[in-house]
């Protein structure tokens, strides 16, 4: 788990402890304009953050050289504060960046999409 915000990583982690998965969730804080990490990850979750994002489409970058061939990465953001048309432009740098949609994801109040790596 990647967040900013340590009162996030805090919870991921009590949660985590309550439920015996402490051993597989790790927790790291990250800077505005930087993840920080250098591993590799099969699924990265970035929900209702990507439209807080100092630069979306280095963000996307890095994301995509962390995720393994085939990797997925699972885009969602609010409706109330990312149009359409926003949405699109991230989908748009998303390709760029090397990652490829696979399907969209209706949600309640959301704009989603499953990218994948390429493999």
């Amino acid at each position: 788990m990647v967040s900013m915000q340590e009162e996030m990583l805090r919870l991921v982690r009590q949660r985590a402890e309550k439920d015996h998965l402490a051993a597989r969730i790790h927790t790291h804080q990250c800077s505005a304009d930087s993840i920080g990490l250098n591993v590799r990850a099969d699924l990265v979750l970035a929900f209702y953050m990507l439209h807080e994002v100092p630069d979306p489409a280095a963000f996307l970058e890095r994301v995509n050289a962390i995720l393994g061939p085939g990797g997925r990465m699972l885009l969602i953001e609010p409706k109330g504060h990312v149009s359409a048309v926003e949405f699109e432009r991230s989908v748009a740098r998303a390709r760029a960046a090397g990652l490829h949609p696979v399907s969209e994801r209706r949600l309640l109040l959301s704009r989603g999409v499953l990218l994948q790596a390429q493999v």
